[in-house]
Order: structure tokens, then sequence, then C-alpha cells
């Protein structure tokens, strides 16, 4: 919650995803280094293989995040 002031750490390489589940979530990242767009990459949140359950409602995704290749296309 707005709160608690709680964080969570995504070590440096790991791949992750949420949903916020309340209207008004702000989610703020720090990274490990400077911001390098050529060095961004990414799995296709709904890859099939993946099957991850992402719930009932609206799922809003970025352009960018909606054309990262399904992970077997990762090289």
């Amino acid at each position: 919650s707005g709160g608690d002031s709680k964080q969570f750490w995504i070590p440096e390489g790991f791949a992750h995803g949420f949903k916020a589940l309340a209207d008004n979530t702000h989610f703020h990242y720090k990274c490990t280094n400077y911001y390098n767009k050529e060095s961004e990459g990414g799995i296709l949140y709904n890859d099939p293989e993946l099957g991850i359950d992402w719930g009932k409602g609206e799922v809003i995704v970025s352009e960018k995040d909606m054309v990262l290749p399904p992970l077997k296309n990762l090289t």
C-alpha cells in the first residue's frame, strides 16, 4: 500500500512484470546503471509458453512491450 513504504528488489538481468491491482498505482524503477536503450531486452508478456495467468480485467501494456519476442526467440 502507499503507506507501508515497502520495496522489492529484482536482480540485474532478471525478467520481470507486474499487474497493479488498484487504481492510481505508482511504480518506480531504480536501475543499476544509467539508462541505455540499446541494452534493453524483454520477453512478450503473454507468451503462451510462460503460462502466466494475468487474471481478469484490463491489461495495459506499453507499445514497446507489446512487440517483444517470445522466450524461445531470445538468443
